[in-house]
Order: C-alpha cells, then structure tokens, then sequence
C-alpha cells in the first residue's frame, strides 16, 4: 500500500467517529467538525452549535512512527479533538467521549489505511472570550 500523505483521509475517519461518540439520542444534531468547517464561524454558514467537537489533523516528524503492533507506519500524525460547550462539564464530556472513541482502538480509512491514536496531552476546558468553554485532548497515530 502507498505511504499516505494526504491528512484528509485520517481526519474524514476521526469526525466520523467522534460525531458518533457525541451525538444522543437526545440530541442527534451534536457533531465533530473539521475545525475549518463549524458553522457560524468565519464565512461558514449557519449558527455555532452549543456542543461539539473540532478536529484537526496534522502530519508531524516522527522517524519510528511505530504502531501499537510494533509494525511501522508510513505516516506519523497529531490528532487534536477540541470540546467545545456552554459549560465545563459540556466541554469535559465532549473530550472524554471523544477519547473512549478514539483511544487505543483501531480506525480504517476509507482507503484502507490502519491506523490507532495514542493519548498525547490534556487541556483541561476553559472559559472564552464568548462566554464558551474549550479544551482539548491530542493524540499521535500512524497510518
């Protein structure tokens, strides 16, 4: 299989888990989105929701880039999940669901391309400027 190198794939598959992780049965509407992609924020249509999740995906430096199998990846890359709500418990629950879904569980492109995500930071939630809260959890994964 060739190296992948493109972010779109992993990230695709990350906000497929993650809507999937947030959203309830109360509330089918709480999704993960690109972080370029949330409504009502810079030129996106829509309002900003009270809940969600952001991803982004970044392809990082890693010279072993080694899975959890012990077998090398191709890829290295950073995750970050952002949780965002009205609340810190929102914001905390936004993470920490994020990461039961992600965490130390194998993950498929639509490609093919394996890969599995190892916790890397925490950022604690935080109030902002708009009266939100925010934090954010990382992890590294190879593909």
């Amino acid at each position: 299989m060739t190296p992948l190198l493109d972010a779109r794939p992993v990230a695709k598959a990350v906000l497929a888990v993650v809507s999937i992780a947030i959203a309830t049965s109360e509330d089918p509407t709480q999704l993960a989105y690109d972080r370029s992609q949330v409504p009502g924020t810079g030129r996106n249509d829509g309002d900003l929701p009270t809940l969600f999740a952001q991803v982004d995906v970044e392809r990082r430096f890693d010279e072993s880039a080694n899975r959890d199998d012990g077998t090398s990846g191709s890829t290295s890359w950073r995750v970050i999940v952002g949780g965002v709500g009205l609340t810190w418990r929102e914001a905390s629950w936004v993470l920490a669901e994020a990461t039961a879904a992600l965490e130390d569980v194998w993950h498929t492109t639509d490609d093919g391309h394996q890969f599995n995500c190892r916790f890397e930071t925490y950022r604690a939630p935080d109030d902002q400027d708009d009266g939100r809260y925010y934090g954010a959890v990382t992890f590294t994964c190879a593909t």
